[in-house]
């Protein structure tokens, strides 16, 4: 509904929107994953959309129609996994979701276009590499067996398999570097099984008729 000329964003639009424009930018990129509602370490957080290549970047969409009560809990929670983040908000609470964000996060507008039924994004800021990730929280993107089959293949489970997950993180942090722990959380999120990605997957292939 317009409001004094102003039409509002919903997330539902907003998700649209960037949805289409990260399948149709990764399409014909190798190895490559556009993931929906990732549930981020603090299993109260989902991401709403992880795009998994060479990098996690991660994207929180903040519409004219939401609020921004949880907005410092996410920031945490994206800031301690991902490479790069970006925000995408409505004009509504641009000036004070920016206020709550790092200097390192990207910055997307998005803005109504009534007359397509649409949404416009337009970039503001680029984001930067997250200088603070934490490695235990990138391990916890694991799930238990993926981190048990990995410490199996490498000689390093011996006493830990009845153990808790974090437990078996903090082991994988001790065995590899932190490179290579990123790059296994990558490859296992790019070949995962997702319930809520099968929608994407879908967008994906239609992306190449």
């Amino acid at each position: 509904m317009s409001t004094n000329g102003f039409t509002p964003t919903s997330d539902q639009v907003i998700r649209a929107a960037l949805l289409k424009q990260l399948i149709q930018t990764n399409f014909l990129k190798e190895h490559t994953r556009v993931i929906p509602e990732l549930t981020l370490p603090n299993e109260s957080v989902r991401v709403d959309v992880a795009v998994v290549n060479g990098i996690m970047h991660g994207y929180e969409l903040k519409s004219d129609l939401d609020k921004l009560n949880r907005l410092d809990t996410q920031v945490l929670a994206y800031s301690s996994v991902f490479d790069k983040v970006t925000l995408v908000v409505g004009k509504k609470h641009a000036v004070s979701a920016i206020a709550m964000i790092p200097d390192w996060w990207g910055i997307t507008l998005a803005k109504a276009v009534p007359s397509e039924m649409g949404t416009m994004l337009i970039p503001i800021r680029e984001a930067y590499e997250n200088p603070n990730q934490n490695l235990l929280a990138i391990s916890n993107l694991l799930w238990k067996n993926e981190a048990v089959e990995y410490l199996t293949a490498i000689g390093e489970i011996s006493g830990l398999r009845s153990k808790s997950k974090k437990i078996i993180c903090e082991r994988l942090i001790e065995c590899i570097s932190p490179s290579e722990l990123k790059a296994f959380v990558r490859d296992t999120l790019i070949n995962r099984k997702f319930v809520r990605a099968k929608q994407v997957a879908l967008s994906l292939d239609s992306c190449g008729d």
